[in-house]
């Protein structure tokens, strides 16, 4: 069963573009680590999964 799915995520801040077309599926049951050097998008992903910043194109669908 999929948890999250991300299709075609995009978000910037002022013309920064901090996640560009992201695509992935947390599927139930599964780890997954979420690495990344400073700055390359990782806390704006989970704040959107949580509902803390909003993206500005693409889908997110929560438990299928």
């Amino acid at each position: 069963m999929n948890i999250i799915e991300f299709q075609n995520v995009y978000k910037d801040f002022d013309g920064v573009i901090v996640l560009n077309d992201i695509n992935y599926t947390f599927v139930q049951g599964s780890v997954t680590a979420i690495i990344g050097p400073s700055g390359s998008g990782k806390t704006t992903l989970l704040n959107i999964i949580c509902g803390m910043d909003k993206f500005n194109n693409g889908e997110i669908q929560f438990n299928d």
